[in-house]
C-alpha cells in the first residue's frame, strides 16, 4: 500500500508563509507599543486616514484631477467690477449703447445683466432671457464666433435687435466680445453699439478684450 510522501516545497512554503505572519504581528505588536503619548496617537491617526482615503480615490485620480481641472477653468462673471468698467469703457470707445449678457449654459439661456444707453443705465429692461443657441438664427451666427474668435465687429440690422435692445436709438454698427474672450470659454457677452460705423473699430476690438478680460472673477 502507497503512501503519499509530503511535499517538500509545500512545506517550506507553509513554514514561510507562518514566519511572516508572525514577522507582521510582531511588527505590529512592536509598533503599538512606540506609541506611548498622546502626540504619537494623534500622528498615527491622521496618516492612517491620509493612506486609507489615498488607497480609497487612487482609482478615480483621472476623474479627480479632470473635475478640479473643469472647475479652475470654468470662468465667472464679476458683476461687481461692471459699473466702473462700463464707466471707463464708454469714456475710451464713447459707445452709444453697452449690453452684458450673463451665461447660463445649463439651460442654454443667455440673461441680460446690465444696458446703458447713451450714458445712463436702463434697468427697466436689464433681467430679460433669451436662447443661446437658436438653430437658422443669425445671432446664433454670431454668438458660436464670439466663442470661436473672442471678439467681433458687425452691421446692425433688426436681426439683431435681441442682442442690443435699445429701442431708444437707432444702431447701426456694433462690437461684441465674449467673456473671456479667450477659445472655447463663455461666460458672458458684452455688446457695444453705435448710431454709425465708427473709424476706430480695431481699438474697439482691443478695448473689448480688454474689458472683457476685467469682468472675470480673479
Amino acid at each position: 500500500m502507497e503512501h503519499n510522501k509530503p511535499d517538500a516545497n509545500s512545506s517550506v512554503g507553509n513554514k514561510t508563509g507562518g514566519h511572516d505572519s508572525v514577522g507582521r504581528l510582531l511588527f505590529m505588536l512592536d509598533f503599538v507599543k512606540s506609541i506611548d503619548s498622546w502626540k504619537k496617537l494623534w500622528i498615527t491617526i491622521i496618516l492612517s486616514l491620509f493612506f486609507g482615503v489615498s488607497i480609497v480615490i487612487y482609482p478615480y485620480r483621472s476623474d479627480i484631477v479632470f473635475w478640479f481641472l473643469t472647475r479652475a477653468q470654468d470662468p465667472i462673471l464679476n458683476s461687481k467690477v461692471v459699473p466702473d468698467e462700463v464707466l471707463g469703457l464708454d469714456k475710451d470707445i464713447n459707445a452709444d449703447a453697452i449690453a452684458i449678457w450673463s451665461i447660463e449654459r445649463k439651460d442654454n439661456l443667455r440673461v441680460l445683466q446690465f444696458m446703458f444707453v447713451e450714458g445712463k443705465r436702463v434697468p427697466a429692461i436689464e433681467g430679460v432671457s433669451d436662447l443661446i443657441l437658436v438653430p437658422y438664427v443669425d445671432v446664433t451666427d454670431i454668438l458660436i464666433e464670439l466663442i470661436n474668435e473672442g471678439v467681433g465687429c458687425f452691421n446692425y440690422s433688426d436681426m439683431f435687435r435681441d442682442i442690443l435692445p435699445a429701442p431708444s436709438i437707432k444702431i447701426k454698427f456694433f462690437c461684441a466680445a465674449s467673456i473671456p474672450p479667450r477659445l472655447g470659454f463663455i461666460t458672458g457677452i458684452i455688446v457695444v453699439g453705435y448710431k454709425s460705423e465708427p473709424k476706430n473699430s480695431s481699438y474697439i476690438r482691443h478695448r473689448l478684450r480688454m474689458t472683457a478680460e476685467r469682468l472675470i472673477r480673479k
